[in-house]
């Protein structure tokens, strides 16, 4: 058994270049704050168009519109990403 936290990151389909599609992209920059914390992330496509929500043992911890997040961001740089890591932290 992992003593690791979980955390699971619910991602709706966005537009960008006129195609609504999924991407991972705007995701790296929270997904390396937590893993570089020892948090194992799972990322879990959503239904919900334009949304990012951060779950800790089912509990929404933080949301946003998954367009406000950078784009390839480390997570450093990212303002909302860094709002979100400090949340989770928090649950945690």
């Amino acid at each position: 058994m992992s003593s690791e936290p979980i955390v699971v990151i619910q991602h709706g389909p966005y537009k960008r270049f006129n195609i609504v599609n999924y991407g991972f992209e705007r995701l790296e920059g929270i997904q390396s704050l937590l893993r570089n914390e020892g948090v194992n992330v799972i990322l879990r496509r959503s239904n919900q168009f334009d949304q990012c929500s951060i779950l800790y043992q089912g509990k929404t911890v933080f949301s946003c519109p998954i367009t406000s997040l950078e784009f390839g961001s480390d997570g450093e740089s990212d303002p909302i990403a860094q709002n979100a890591f400090q949340k989770v932290k928090s649950a945690i």
